[in-house]
């Protein structure tokens, strides 16, 4: 495994969960959610190895996001909009759009690099 930017797309938020998960999963440990606490460690590790060119990463990612989108839906109906329930529900969408375009693109894509095509 080889430390290295993601790309551009989810460059901006694997660093905010990759740092904040673990303090929200510290806060949830104190208060006694085992349950919450352990997802948000594995948030953020997942958001870690994105680093790392670890592409299945996404994939819990991505699940992650749909299951915050689906809570997201619920409270919008029960309470009515909220600015905080659309800056979450933003997040949540913008964060599925740019994990599924780094996990279909081609490696050489993300990073700019040259390939010659006549190589075999």
């Amino acid at each position: 495994m080889i430390f290295r930017f993601p790309g551009w797309g989810i460059g901006w938020f694997a660093p905010l969960l990759a740092l904040f998960a673990p303090v929200v999963a510290y806060g949830s440990f104190v208060d006694g959610s085992i349950a919450f606490g352990v997802f948000w460690l594995s948030v953020g590790l997942f958001a870690a190895l994105t680093w790392f060119q670890q592409r299945w990463a996404a994939i819990p990612l991505i699940i992650y996001f749909l299951l915050a989108l689906t809570g997201i839906a619920i409270s919008f109906a029960a309470t009515g909009f909220s600015v905080s329930l659309l800056g979450k529900l933003l997040f949540s969408c913008s964060g599925i759009y740019e994990l599924v375009v780094w996990y279909r693109s081609p490696r050489d894509e993300l990073f700019g690099e040259l390939v010659s095509e006549d190589l075999p």
